[in-house]
């Protein structure tokens, strides 16, 4: 149970900030695959696969609010700033991300006749960043308020599924005629 009332605020505040980062997020790329069809008759590598993300994500929410509420805390003081720190650097990567990727980034995996792969910015330094950002958001958000059942079995998850998507968009990369880099 949550010892001050600042812990709880704190909590609700972050959560907050994250769902409405993620709706941004979700109404963005749907602009971006409009795009991505009309522009460069993109097409929806694989629906189901994102039906289940959805879900996924939806329960981590679920999950960190229920045991949030029932046994949240905050961390001790110095663990608590690596930990804002590392949430920081993790949306920090995530933006970037988007950025460097303009049109051509959404949550869904998109093929388009000609694949465009991205070799600039933050992508020169890490091949996949808003997958990474995931990773740290999945293990410091649990963390900075001792949500440990969350941040394992959903970590554990998320990494299979990352791994998975990861291999789904070189499989589609792969197997595209032509390949248009932009450096």
């Amino acid at each position: 149970m949550f010892f001050f009332q600042s812990d709880i605020f704190v909590f609700y505040s972050l959560i907050a900030v994250i769902i409405a980062q993620r709706l941004f997020e979700l109404n963005l790329s749907a602009r971006n695959e409009n795009t991505l069809k009309n522009k460069y008759n993109a097409r929806i590598v694989s629906p189901s696969e994102n039906r289940k993300l959805k879900l996924f994500h939806s329960l981590w929410f679920i999950a960190l609010i229920v045991e949030g509420a029932v046994f949240g805390r905050l961390i001790n003081t110095s663990l608590l700033l690596i930990s804002y720190g590392t949430i920081l650097i993790s949306q920090t990567l995530r933006f970037l991300s988007i950025k460097e990727l303009g049109e051509y980034w959404t949550v869904k995996i998109m093929k388009i006749p000609y694949q465009v792969q991205i070799n600039t910015g933050i992508f020169k330094i890490i091949k996949h960043p808003a997958y990474l950002a995931v990773v740290l958001e999945f293990i410091f958000i649990p963390l900075v308020f001792q949500c440990y059942f969350t941040l394992i079995l959903f970590s554990l998850v998320n990494l299979w599924i990352i791994k998975s998507r990861i291999d789904l968009e070189n499989k589609v990369l792969k197997n595209t005629l032509t390949l248009k880099k932009i450096n």
